[in-house]
């Protein structure tokens, strides 16, 4: 009988699928595809003087959004989850703070760069892909906490329903 409870306790326990990397690289592929879908309306609208903010603020948002809300262990669907989104806002917006910084800075800064940083190639210029890299690192770090404080939140409510 406690062999036969064990063997349901351990056929109860989800084990991760062993293509689990493959399908972290493609959701970071499906939320780079959003990132470039979010960002070809502002192809109409080049030339703006808040143009770069309003790409960075779109682009930045569905990344980090989309990253962390890319799997079902994080979804939508999930009550816990759909509880915290007033905090996953309450942390987007000194981030995005941090972003407008960041923008206002390059802007500010690339006219002083040496000629082979802002040089525009067939792919861009160096200082474009450190901006974009560094703003990618940024998005990257956000969607990892939010993904943290969904995880904590989730295993608290594991718990408390084991308890009850």
């Amino acid at each position: 009988m406690s062999t036969e409870l064990g063997m349901a306790d351990s056929a109860s326990k989800k084990e991760p699928p062993k293509d689990a990397k493959a399908g972290d690289m493609g959701a970071v592929q499906l939320a780079l595809v959003q990132t470039l879908g979010a960002a070809l309306p502002f192809i109409f609208f080049i030339d703006r003087p808040w143009d770069p903010y309003a790409a960075a603020f779109t682009c930045y948002s569905v990344l980090v959004f989309s990253l962390a809300f890319r799997d079902a262990e994080c979804s939508l669907r999930k009550r816990e989850v759909r509880r915290k989104i007033p905090g996953f806002l309450l942390l987007h917006i000194p981030l995005l703070a941090a972003v407008y910084a960041f923008v206002s800075f390059s802007i500010r800064v690339a006219p002083q760069l040496p000629g082979f940083m802002t040089r525009e190639g067939r792919k861009g210029s160096m200082f474009e892909w450190i901006v974009t890299v560094a703003l990618m690192m940024l998005a990257w770090r956000q969607e990892h906490w939010m993904r943290k404080i969904m995880k904590r939140g989730s295993n608290e409510s594991d718990l408390s329903q084991t308890e009850s």
